[in-house]
Parts: C-alpha cells; structure tokens; sequence
C-alpha cells in the first residue's frame, strides 16, 4: 500500500497490515498514521519513447537495476519494524518510570499500556479487547488480528512486584479461550507465558523483558515478536520458544544423561587417565558431582 508522509510529501510503501497505523517516514523520519495515497499520475508517454530508443543491453540492466534495489527481503523488514518499536518503547520508558516513583495506581499504568500497544507495538484500537471474560475468567486484555484473539495480558501496578502465581487468572483464560500466550506485566517488566492447552491449567515461563535498564538487542527482538507485525509472522514466536524451552535446564540434564553421552564421557576418561571406569559409575559421578541431583 502507498501512503504519503504529511511533513515531507514524500510517497513510500507500506505493508499493508500497517494501514492506519503509526509509521515514520524514511525521509524526514517524522511518524504519522498510514493512509492510502495514490501517486499523482505522471505523462510517461515521453519516457516510453526514450526507454524504447535505448539500446537493449543498456534497457535490461536498467531493470535488474529497478528491480534489485525494490527487492527488500524479510530480514530488512524486520529490522526496519524492530527499530521503529524500540524506539517507540524507548520513549515510554521515562513515563513508566516517573509513574513508579508518584507510586501510581493500576487505572494510570493501564493508560500507559494501551499507549504502548498502540503506538510500539503497532495493535489497532479495535484489536485491544479489556476485561474479557470466559467460564468464569477474567483477562484484563485480550489482543486478536484479522479476530483472532493471539495473546492475553494480566496488567498489575506500575512497579509491582510480579509473581508467577498472578498469571494464573491469564493462563486460565487463555487456556479456556484457545490463546497459547499469556503476558504478565507492570509496564516496566513483563514476563511471557506459553500456555499449555491441555486437560488442565499449565504453562511454561519463556523470557522476561526488564525496561528499567533499558533495552538490549535481544529485548528489542522479543518486543518484536509482542508487536502485532511479529504476531502475524506465524511461528515466530513459537520458535523462540521451542528453542529456549530445548536448551533449558531439564532438558540439557536429560541430555547429558542419555547413554550415548555417558558413554562419551566414560570414553575419554578412561582414555585421559586409563582406568577402567563403568557406565553405572560414570552415570552416579555425574548426577552426583555435575549436577548435584542428590
């Protein structure tokens, strides 16, 4: 979709899930809201007639010219979009932090957090559902695109300390409602919960965001993923996951005692000191002196 930046008149090209949305220009970097612009239509007839008299050769670079430098690959979109949201968080981060210091109440951090899901990460008004309730549960917010409702958030006071036992309402709900991503958050930290939809209420913790230190290139790629443009990136998010929750703590351990491993271990021990060792001992030395599981 084309749309024209107000400040500069300058038309560029926007995805079109950005369409009434907030997004900067790439000329005089000033943010607006997108909205359809149409070019204004050019005579090219003269154009036609010179591009046509020109030499063939020439004619064929000067398209693979055109069209390489429009080509923008997936990465580039994403590194543009990451940059536009965390300097987008970034300005919120002084607000939150004076609201923690004037100790303010839930109803003022919920207005500062519809803020930042609008203007960082990018949700349309419409998208940001409040107190929604099903089968008795309760999400302070439900966050849908295109109407499918992709991530619920329990919203506590600006600078309360959060614990995983207040998710609960929101993995509740998500596990009733079918979302498999619950946020917890107080504006300056927030925790990512991938619920599981199962027979009963369980989730698995995936990463914690803290704004209080600013962000950091691996915050600013999770932000990402918060953002409505990363919630429609399918399996993103589901990536991150499989990966973090693979190099976890139980799963290194279960890895580390698999027999192949042990029998690795037993291998180049015996071959570094030339003993004799089993596999039963090697497997107790290493629950017992690697990882202390007695």
């Amino acid at each position: 979709m084309d749309t024209s930046c107000p400040s500069c008149k300058y038309f560029y090209t926007v995805d079109d899930n950005q369409f009434g949305q907030t997004v900067i220009c790439p000329k005089c970097k000033e943010s607006h809201v997108a909205t359809f612009a149409q070019k204004p239509k050019l005579d090219i007839s003269q154009d036609l007639q010179e591009e046509n008299s020109e030499p063939e050769a020439n004619n064929s670079k000067t398209k693979e010219k055109e069209s390489t430098k429009k080509r923008r690959s997936m990465q580039e979109i994403m590194q543009e979009k990451m940059a536009e949201i965390a300097a987008e968080i970034e300005r919120f981060i002084p607000l939150l932090m004076e609201a923690e210091s004037q100790h303010e109440n839930e109803s003022n951090t919920r207005m500062l957090l519809d803020k930042m899901l609008m203007d960082a990460l990018g949700y349309k008004i419409n998208e940001i559902k409040t107190e929604q309730k099903i089968q008795g549960k309760r999400a302070d917010y439900v966050l849908s695109v295109d109407e499918d409702d992709l991530l619920v958030i329990e919203l506590k006071r600006v600078g309360m300390a959060l614990r995983d036992k207040q998710v609960f309402q929101a993995v509740s709900y998500g596990a009733y409602a079918g979302i498999k991503w619950a946020v917890l958050t107080n504006g300056l930290v927030w925790h990512l919960y991938r619920v599981k939809l199962c027979d009963k209420v369980d989730y698995d913790h995936v990463f914690t965001l803290d704004l209080r230190d600013g962000l950091d290139d691996t915050e600013r790629h999770y932000f990402y993923l918060l953002s409505r443009h990363g919630m429609t990136r399918k399996g993103l998010l589901d990536k991150v996951w499989h990966k973090l929750n693979t190099l976890s703590h139980d799963s290194l351990m279960n890895a580390v005692l698999t027999d192949d491993v042990i029998t690795k271990i037993r291998t180049a021990l015996n071959r570094e000191h030339g003993g004799k060792l089993t596999q039963a001992e090697v497997r107790a030395a290493v629950e017992t002196n690697l990882l202390q599981l007695d």
